[in-house]
């Protein structure tokens, strides 16, 4: 892709641009505040907002109108490929920018920072960062910028949350493209040629219905993405859909975010990147030497998170964490409330260690404490996770049973792992999204949408005991799935007295597009070759984003569904989101006893919360 912003005088004489130079200095360099139009050729000489309008093609001759955050307008006119300058000098940022295209579309921007010279690209995109921004507030994007001193622009605190959303909404296309990832849908300059993020421009057809809703159709090939948006409140929720004809499969998300629009949000928005900034330097610089004192700054003395005090969450950080360095990413603000002094943020946090390097998305809730943000966890009894996933069962696996008994072969599924430490809880239930659940023995042909947690074996991490409860629907038909987003409550009940424990998460992203493993494809344990390495590749899905690709192993020192059988995990693998192959090292003996099944597990995970899982059975 080309990075390059080329601004040409289109082969006018050296008399002629004198002659155009000496009008533009009248003209103070973009209009002096007139709304004089001043041909983008003409460079400004000190400070200057320029970029690229294009909406998959160049968008020329165009009027580009600048507004300062006191209401000071300046304007130029697009050269043909699209590029633009307005002097910037005297002016006060944030700057709000919009241009008209000949078919009469509006497009916004905003400038990134307060720098008087910055790039300001104007796309479909930018203008949906914007449209987000201001019909969080139900106000419509033309009314603030008619007015930007009563509606002032995005903060540079709120600008990269809100970019970020954005461009999850279209990430799959980014990649599609090769659009690197440290591409700013607003400030990277980017020439209008058809290819790169102007090919994803040049197949995305935005609808602007109201201030407050909006709907985004991206196709290319045999994919179609379409996207709502519905604004309000101080929050936005994007709900996606992704289909290939070519193969019929569907992967659909609903992503719910905090518009941090209210007074004192850009103040504490700030504070939580320099704590997640001072964490991530803390941790990578001590390295191996990190230790629980190292990150007692960070942690609220009271913190709870999944059944585990401030001390033992410390521990298991130090201990997932020392000897790498890692980085934190704000990918959305899930809730920020002042008034109660509590936050949650999705953040994508990558960690490299040994010359590797993975990358997940996890949330983490804040409280402030005495004026400072500090980790709280999210002050559940115990870990609860509801994974909407499409599995396939490969080798020698046999596959499910349906909840009515009934034999069923692999497809889409809910899977609930609960974890909680370790004597705590005895028993538990799974209910609600309208899922068909597994029922018990003695009803058969029914199935019902409340039912028991299975335990399993008790897990150990740096030296914390935990028990696990497992539930799987089995195949649940495309009719009867519950929507992205459904809550699923699981209640556990205490192994002394005292009353059951609910917590409640909302289901996420679903696929109908799996992941297949296209080798090994010889199932028999014989064909293993213990403790080398086996090599693993496979065909990644097509309709959703990928952030990152895990591979691992588990053997069984007997059937896998038999309560005496001994099993044991190897090594996970994170993988770059394009990876197609990898490998494995199988044991040949579990807990002292010989191995008799092995399962590659491979799971692919999107940005959205999409996932598909390929179980290959080997025995």
């Amino acid at each position: 892709m080309n990075q390059n912003l080329s601004i040409r005088s289109r082969g006018r004489s050296v008399v002629h641009l004198h002659s155009l130079l000496a009008l533009a200095a009248l003209a103070a360099c973009g209009g002096g505040g007139s709304g004089t139009a001043v041909p983008a050729s003409l460079a400004c000489q000190t400070n200057c907002v320029s970029g690229i309008a294009a909406s998959g093609k160049p968008i020329g001759s165009a009027a580009v109108t600048l507004a300062d955050s006191v209401g000071t307008t300046r304007s130029a006119t697009t050269a043909a490929d699209g590029s633009y300058q307005i002097d910037s000098s005297g002016l006060v940022a944030p700057f709000l920018l919009k241009v008209v295209a000949g078919n009469g579309a509006t497009y916004y921007s905003v400038s990134t920072d307060a720098n008087p010279k910055t790039t300001v690209n104007l796309t479909q995109l930018s203008d949906l960062i914007v449209r987000t921004w201001y019909g969080a507030q139900g106000v419509d994007a033309g009314t603030a910028f008619g007015a930007p001193a009563a509606n002032p622009a995005p903060t540079a605190a709120a600008l990269p949350t809100l970019a970020a959303g954005v461009q999850s909404m279209v990430q799959i296309w980014l990649d599609k493209n090769n659009v690197p990832s440290s591409f700013n849908l607003i400030s990277t300059p980017f020439a209008a040629n058809g290819s790169g993020i102007d090919a994803v421009l040049d197949a995305t057809r935005v609808a602007v219905a109201s201030p407050t809703a909006a709907t985004i159709t991206i196709t290319g090939g045999t994919l179609t993405q379409s996207t709502s948006l519905a604004m309000g409140a101080g929050s936005v929720t994007a709900s996606s859909t992704t289909t290939d004809s070519a193969t019929g499969t569907t992967s659909s998300s609903v992503t719910t975010s905090a518009v941090p629009t209210a007074p004192g949000s850009a103040n504490a928005l700030d504070a939580l990147k320099t704590l997640l900034g001072a964490l991530a330097t803390a941790v990578s610089t001590k390295g191996a030497n990190l230790v629980a004192a190292d990150l007692l700054p960070f942690v609220d003395p009271n913190l709870l998170d999944d059944g585990r005090n401030a001390t033992q969450f410390i521990a298991s950080f130090v201990g997932n964490v020392a000897g790498s360095t890692i980085t934190f990413q704000i990918l959305n603000v899930a809730s920020l409330d002042l008034a109660a002094d509590r936050a949650e943020l999705k953040l994508l946090f990558t960690q490299s260690a040994n010359g590797q390097s993975g990358t997940e998305s996890l949330s983490l809730p804040f409280k402030r404490i005495n004026g400072n943000w500090l980790i709280t966890g999210n002050r559940r009894a115990y870990r609860f996770d509801a994974q909407a996933e499409m599995r396939t069962d490969q080798g020698a696996n046999t596959g499910w049973s349906r909840c009515d008994g009934s034999p069923s072969g692999p497809g889409m599924s809910i899977n609930v792992h609960v974890s909680a430490v370790a004597g705590q809880f005895s028993s538990g239930n799974v209910s609600g999204g309208g899922a068909v659940w597994p029922n018990n023995k003695n009803t058969p042909t029914q199935c019902v949408t409340t039912s028991a947690l299975a335990p399993g074996p008790t897990a150990v991490e740096n030296g914390l005991s935990f028990d696990t409860f497992l539930l799987n629907t089995g195949p649940i038909a495309a009719t009867s799935l519950p929507a992205a987003g459904s809550p699923i409550t699981v209640s556990l009940t205490p192994a002394g007295a005292g009353a059951a424990i609910p917590a409640t998460v909302a289901l996420n992203a679903w696929t109908s597009d799996p992941v297949t493993i296209t080798a090994p494809t010889n199932s028999a344990l014989a064909s293993i070759v213990f403790g080398a390495q086996t090599p693993v590749s496979w065909a990644l899905p097509s309709t959703y984003a990928v952030q990152n690709v895990k591979l691992h192993v588990i053997v069984f020192t007997g059937p896998s569904d038999n309560p005496a059988t001994k099993q044991c995990s190897g090594t996970e693998a994170s993988l770059a989101k394009n990876a197609t192959s990898g490998s494995v090292v199988i044991a040949s003996t579990c807990a002292g006893l010989p191995v008799v099944q092995a399962n590659l597990n491979l799971g692919v995970n999107g940005v959205n919360g999409e996932r598909s899982e390929s179980i290959f059975t080997i025995k």
